[in-house]
């Protein structure tokens, strides 16, 4: 598809002040028209129904700001790598209450995420990488079923890792490479018996690596290389390679005592992913 799309997609709703009785739209599916824009126009969103449940617009050139509002009844929304500018406001996403997955790569927001999303009741997947996010981690506090959360190659986010993450007993996939983070790696870390994936590279991050990960038994890959990290890498967690599930292992082995490694770089880690 090519222009600028027809804003006159709300006489489609099945509900609000355009619907016409012509439609019921569920589903918007535009992903990857990257020719096709929306005359820096998204106000048209806020009336496409609460009866729509999923709106991709990911690789088009839709660009303007976000809608003063969200489809109350969204549950996928997918906004990555358009040409959409200004702030991440919270009142676009409040009431999102069925919503379970977000996407906004690569979208120049420049600000923090607002407790607005982070509190959505069910969101279960989240991912914000390269979307310059700005502020720290805290809002992970909000998130109660959260499963996957991305956040790579945020620059301009800081801060420590709260110990409260470990609360989070339902994430599985844990991504905040190429960010700031500073401080240790929390201890509590080692409570979410659910993790899967921890990408923690490219940081700023310090002390030595805390033995309490060795306790994530289905732990699969973890990526700790590109800090500041020293020490020893505890023997629990080498030990998951024979008793749990652990396929990679990441550090700066030159600071680093790690026998156990299998990639001491980013290159190197990431060739044994592919």
């Amino acid at each position: 598809l090519t222009g600028n799309f027809p804003p006159e997609i709300v006489l489609l709703s099945g509900d609000g002040p355009f619907a016409t009785g012509a439609g019921n739209l569920v589903l918007l599916d535009l992903f990857n028209n990257e020719f096709l824009s929306n005359n820096d126009d998204n106000s048209w969103m806020v009336n496409l129904g609460s009866q729509l449940g999923f709106l991709y617009i990911q690789n088009t050139a839709f660009a303007g700001q976000l809608p003063a509002k969200f489809p109350d009844g969204l549950i996928e929304l997918d906004i990555a790598y358009t040409m959409i500018t200004g702030e991440l406001t919270g009142s676009a996403f409040e009431g999102l209450a069925s919503l379970k997955f977000l996407l906004i790569d690569g979208v120049a927001f420049n600000s923090s995420i607002p407790v607005e999303i982070a509190s959505l009741p069910n969101l279960e997947y989240f991912f914000a990488t390269e979307a310059m996010i700005t502020g720290d981690l805290s809002y992970m506090n909000f998130m109660p079923v959260i499963f996957e959360h991305w956040v790579d190659s945020n620059p301009g986010l800081g801060g420590t890792i709260p110990d409260s993450v470990g609360e989070l007993d339902t994430l599985q996939s844990f991504s905040a490479s190429g960010c700031s983070l500073t401080g240790s790696i929390p201890e509590t870390l080692g409570n979410l018996e659910l993790l899967q994936q921890l990408w923690l590279y490219n940081n700023n991050l310090q002390g030595e690596v805390p033995a309490s990960l060795g306790q994530l038994s289905f732990l699969k890959i973890l990526e700790l290389e590109g800090n500041n990290l020293v020490g020893n890498m505890p023997g629990s967690i080498c030990s998951n390679f024979e008793s749990g599930m652990l396929e990679v292992l990441g550090a700066d082995c030159s600071e680093v005592n790690c026998p156990c490694c299998n990639c001491c770089n980013v290159q190197q880690c990431r060739a044994l992913r592919m």
